[in-house]
C-alpha cells in the first residue's frame, strides 16, 4: 500500500518540539521500524530539512518537500486553494497513493479541501476535541468557531480516525455523531528515557540549587493553559494541613510565560504559600527526568486531556501520581493512581492529604510500572499499522449509478414561498447528478413533485443520517421558514445559497416571539462590534428607534459558518467579500421559466382584465421591501402621459 503522511505535527511552528509533534516523532519512528511492506511518503509543505535523522526510516520511506512561499502563504490562504490542490492531487496520482494521513488535522497553518482525497482512503490522529468541550473558553471568536468546525467537518469525513484514548473516540462520537466503527484507539506511548534512573549527589546537589529545591516536594508538569488547573492546584496545596506544607515544597515544572508566572506567584502569595512554590519554568529533558525520580509525588489534576502523558512519564519513573478522574486521565490511570475532581478545590486538597498521609506509595508505584506496559510505541505503531491495513482500498465510494449522495435543506410547497418553488426545480434538475435527502422543518408535508432519488425527511432525522453525505447545501431565506437551519448551520458547514442578503428580520422575528433580548444582540454580534449593537438595542427598547430592520442588514449567523456561498447577484457577492475576502463566494444567476402563451385573449378573459387595458405587474407578497407603494404612486404620476 502507498500512504502518504503529511509531517505538519513534527514540523509546524506550532506543535514542533511539543505535544503533538513529539507524539508523532516517536509514533512514526516506531511505524518505520516495524512495517517494511507499505511504503511511505512523507509531504513536508513546511521546511526544507531532512527528517531522516530523527525517524530513522528504511528504504521504503521517501521524503518530498513542496515550498509554498514566503512563510507558507500558498498553503494558509483560501484563495490560493487551487494551486495548492494542484499540486495534491498531482502528487497522488503520480505516486499511485492510496491512503493519506493527517498528523496534526485540527492546525490552521494548511488549508486542506477534503475534496481533493475523493478517491484515495484518508485517515487522521484525533487528539482530542478540548476546544470543543470548552468552547466558551476556546471558540467565543466567531471566526476561529468557524475553522474549527470545518476541521471538525473534516475529521468526520475521514475514512479512519486513530484516538488516543478512548475518552477521545467516545467524545467525538458524543458530539459529532460518527460511527464507532470509524474511530479505532492506538493510545500513546512512553520514550525509554523515562525510566528509574540513578541520580549521583552531586547531580542532585546541582538539580537542587538551580531549582531552589530544599525539602521533598510534590511536582507538576502543567502548562501555561487554565485548563491545566495550576492556579487551582496552588490553592489545593495551601488548604492542606500546616504541617504538610512545611514537609513538601510543591515545584511546578514547566515553560510559562511572563505574565503566568507573576499571576501563580500572586495566587501563591494570596493563600501564603509562596515561599513553598517554586515555578522552574522550561526544564531540559534530562532535568525534568531527574525530577520525576525525585519528587516524592506527582500531581497532575489537568481539567481535560486527550491522553495526559505526564501521568505514564511519572509511573514510568517510579513515582506515585496524582490525577484527575475525568476524561482520558481517569482512564490511563484507573487503579493506579489517587483520583480527585479537577473542578472541586476542596476534593483536590483531599487528595493530596490522601496520598500523602495514608496511601500505599509502594502500592501506587507497583500498580503505575505495571500500567506504564500497557502504552509502548510499539503497540501504539502496530495499532496503527493494523487499522490502516484494514482499511478496504476501493474506488471512489459513491451510492446508486456513481451519484454522490447530498443533503438539501430548504421549506418546500405548500409552504408559500419562492425559494419553495425554487428548490423544487433545483432539485428536480440536480437529482439527475445527485441522489439528495432533502431535510425540512417540522408540522407539514410536502405538495409537490419530486425525483425518485430524492427522499424528505423532517429535519429531526438528519443527525443519524449526517456522516452519508458528500455535501450538505442550505437554501437561506430572510423568512420563518428558514429558522430551523441555523443551528445545523453553525454545527455542519456546507453550501449555503444566501437568496437574501439581508436576514435581519428573520433574527428580529425569532427573538421578538421569545423576547430574548439577549439573542437578539447575540445574533447581531455576528455582523457588528458589541458597543455599536448595544447602543442600537438599548435605544430600541427604550423606543428612541423603531426596529432597524434594513438599515443594520445581518447575515453573519450563517455567512460567517458556511464553507461555501453562492449568491444571485454581483451586489450580495461584493457586500459579502467585503466583510470577509476570504470568504469562497460564487455568483450563480438565478432563472426564470417563461413559456409562451397559447393566446393572450384568453389569459385576459381569464383574469377578468380589459382586452384594452395596459397591465402593470408587481409579484410577490404585499409588503414595503417589494416597494409596490412607490411603484404605485410612481404610476400615478406619470398615468398622464399613456
Amino acid at each position: 500500500m502507498n500512504i502518504a503522511i503529511d509531517v505538519l505535527a513534527i514540523l509546524g511552528p506550532d506543535s514542533k518540539n511539543r505535544g503533538i509533534g513529539n507524539y508523532t516523532t516517536s509514533h512514526l519512528k516506531k511505524m518505520f521500524e516495524l512495517d517494511k511492506e507499505n511504503r511511505y511518503f512523507l509531504i513536508n509543505f513546511y521546511e526544507d530539512t531532512s527528517l531522516k535523522d530523527i525517524l530513522n526510516y528504511s528504504d521504503n520511506v521517501s521524503e518530498h518537500y513542496f515550498y509554498l512561499g514566503s512563510d507558507g502563504f500558498l498553503g494558509k490562504e483560501i484563495a490560493f486553494n487551487s494551486i495548492l490542490g494542484g499540486i495534491v492531487k498531482k502528487f497522488i496520482q503520480e505516486n499511485d497513493i492510496q491512503v493519506y494521513y493527517f498528523t496534526s488535522p485540527v492546525d490552521s497553518l494548511i488549508s486542506y479541501d477534503i475534496e481533493w482525497f475523493s478517491e484515495i482512503q484518508t485517515v487522521a490522529t484525533l487528539y482530542d476535541i478540548i476546544p470543543y468541550v470548552f468552547k466558551e473558553r476556546y471558540l467565543t471568536d466567531k471566526t476561529t468557531y468557524k475553522r474549527y468546525m470545518a476541521q471538525m467537518n473534516n475529521l468526520k469525513r475521514m475514512d479512519k480516525l486513530l484516538a488516543i484514548s478512548k475518552n477521545a473516540k467516545d467524545d467525538f462520537i458524543k458530539h459529532f455523531n460518527v460511527h464507532s466503527s470509524k474511530v479505532d484507539v492506538i493510545y500513546a506511548g512512553t520514550d525509554e528515557c523515562y525510566r528509574k534512573i540513578e541520580i549521583s549527589s552531586l547531580e542532585l546537589q546541582e538539580l537542587k540549587n538551580r531549582y531552589g529545591i530544599e525539602q521533598k516536594y510534590i511536582m507538576c508538569t502543567g502548562g501555561d493553559d487554565d485548563r491545566k488547573n495550576i492556579s487551582k492546584l496552588i490553592e489545593a496545596y495551601a488548604k492542606m494541613p500546616q504541617s504538610l506544607i512545611n514537609e513538601y515544597q510543591l515545584v511546578i515544572a514547566c515553560k510559562l510565560s511572563k505574565q503566568s508566572e507573576e499571576r501563580y506567584y500572586v495566587e501563591a502569595a494570596k493563600f501564603k504559600v509562596r515561599e513553598r512554590v517554586i515555578l522552574t519554568n522550561f526544564v531540559p529533558l534530562d532535568h525534568l527526568i531527574q525530577l520525576y525520580n525525585l519528587a516524592h509525588i506527582v500531581a497532575f489534576p489537568s481539567q481535560y486531556e486527550g491522553f495526559g502523558l505526564p501521568v505514564v512519564e511519572a509511573m514510568a519513573c517510579g513515582t506515585p501520581v496524582l490525577t484527575s478522574n475525568n476524561s482520558s486521565l481517569g482512564e490511563i490511570a484507573e487503579g493506579a493512581a489517587v483520583l480527585v475532581d479537577p473542578f472541586n478545590t476542596k476534593d483536590m486538597t483531599r487528595g493530596l492529604v490522601e496520598i500523602l498521609q495514608e496511601a500505599d506509595l509502594e502500592y501506587l508505584i507497583h500498580k503505575g510500572t505495571e500500567r506504564v506496559k500497557m502504552f509502548t510505541w510499539d503497540m501504539v505503531a502496530q495499532s496503527t499499522i493494523t487499522s490502516i491495513n484494514s482499511i478496504k482500498i476501493t474506488e471512489v465510494i459513491t451510492v446508486s449509478e456513481n451519484k454522490k449522495k447530498i443533503a438539501f435543506f430548504t421549506p418546500l410547497p405548500p409552504l408559500k414561498s419562492g425559494i419553495s418553488d425554487y428548490s423544487v426545480d433545483i432539485l428536480n434538475e440536480l437529482s439527475k447528478y445527485f441522489v439528495i435527502d432533502v431535510f425540512i422543518d417540522k408540522n407539514y408535508k410536502p405538495d409537490c413533485h419530486l425525483a425518485d432519488t430524492i427522499t424528505v425527511y423532517d429535519h429531526g432525522k438528519f443527525k443519524s443520517r449526517e456522516n452519508n453525505y458528500q455535501e450538505i447545501i442550505y437554501q437561506m431565506g430572510n423568512s420563518e421558514y428558514h429558522a430551523y437551519m441555523l443551528d445545523y448551520i453553525k454545527e455542519n458547514p456546507g453550501t449555503l445559497v444566501l437568496h437574501d442578503y439581508n436576514l435581519h428580520g428573520l433574527l428580529f422575528h425569532l427573538v421578538s416571539t421569545k423576547e430574548n433580548i439577549e439573542q437578539y444582540k447575540k445574533y447581531l454580534y455576528e455582523d457588528y462590534d458589541k458597543e455599536q449593537v448595544n447602543r442600537y438595542v438599548n435605544d430600541f427598547q427604550s423606543g428612541k428607534v423603531p426596529p432597524r430592520l434594513y438599515e443594520i442588514p445581518s447575515n453573519g449567523i450563517v455567512t460567517n459558518y458556511s464553507n461555501k456561498i453562492i449568491v444571485h447577484s454581483d451586489y450580495a457577492k461584493r457586500l459579502l467579500l467585503e466583510k470577509d475576502i476570504q470568504r469562497n463566494v460564487k455568483k450563480i444567476e438565478s432563472y426564470a421559466e417563461i413559456k409562451e402563451l397559447d393566446s393572450i385573449a384568453e389569459a385576459r378573459t381569464k383574469l377578468n382584465i380589459n382586452q384594452d387595458n395596459i397591465v402593470l405587474s408587481a409579484f410577490g407578497h404585499i409588503h414595503e421591501t417589494k416597494r409596490i407603494m412607490p411603484v404605485l404612486k410612481a404610476f400615478q404620476k406619470n398615468s398622464f402621459y399613456l
